[in-house]
């Protein structure tokens, strides 16, 4: 009897013992599982903030380039309407025929580009494109002709206001002084002839 009993007690002390060690094993599985979840955690916290600092970087990286390309934009827009201003209170002084020709091929310009976006506009509605059409193509032809005696003028009168630059920097030296008389002399024949070329092309584009 006393032998059942001590076997008995035996087995239920081996049970105790499994019991123990399985709950042992399972709160060390919990517990790594635990950690690898928190390891698992840092990491992708750490990812997040890691990929937040770039996209913080690039955000001001792009900020900074675009503040730079609107200085350059300002600095070259500002150079040109200063070039421009300075042109134009030349010619109006000293070759007012070229800048008469220059401001009415620029209106001229202008206009047949507004024609021709009307136009344009027109056709796709039909469903046809301009760029195709006989007619649209010869508006844009002549426009651009006219975009190429605009640019000799603008070389010419560019050039006239450099000799006069010059003559008024030299204390008007008489060879400084015939440079600019000859560069006001072919601005003039340009104007004559730009001029010529204006009157039959404004014909053909406004008949």
């Amino acid at each position: 009897m006393k032998n059942n009993q001590d076997g008995y007690c035996v087995v239920v002390v081996l049970v105790l013992l499994v019991c123990i060690a399985f709950a042992y094993s399972c709160v060390q599985k919990e517990h790594k599982a635990e950690q690898a979840r928190v390891a698992k955690a840092e990491m992708e916290e750490q990812e997040r903030l890691r990929r937040k600092a770039i996209e913080e970087q690039e955000r001001k990286r792009v900020a900074v380039l675009g503040e730079l390309d609107a200085k350059e934009a300002q600095s070259k827009s500002t150079a040109v309407e200063t070039r421009q201003s300075a042109l134009r209170e030349f010619a109006v002084e000293h070759a007012p025929e070229l800048w008469s020709t220059v401001r009415d091929i620029r209106a001229l310009m202008e206009d047949s580009s507004a024609r021709m976006t009307v136009l344009k506009k027109t056709m796709e509605t039909m469903g046809k494109k301009a760029e195709d059409d006989e007619d649209y193509q010869k508006m844009g032809q002549k426009r651009n002709e006219l975009a190429m005696v605009l640019a000799k003028l603008d070389e010419d009168l560019e050039a006239a206001y450099i000799q006069f630059a010059k003559f008024q920097a030299v204390q008007d030296t008489k060879a400084v002084s015939n440079s600019v008389a000859k560069a006001l002399t072919d601005g003039r024949n340009s104007a004559l002839e730009a001029r010529a070329r204006y009157e039959l092309l404004k014909k053909e584009l406004m008949p």
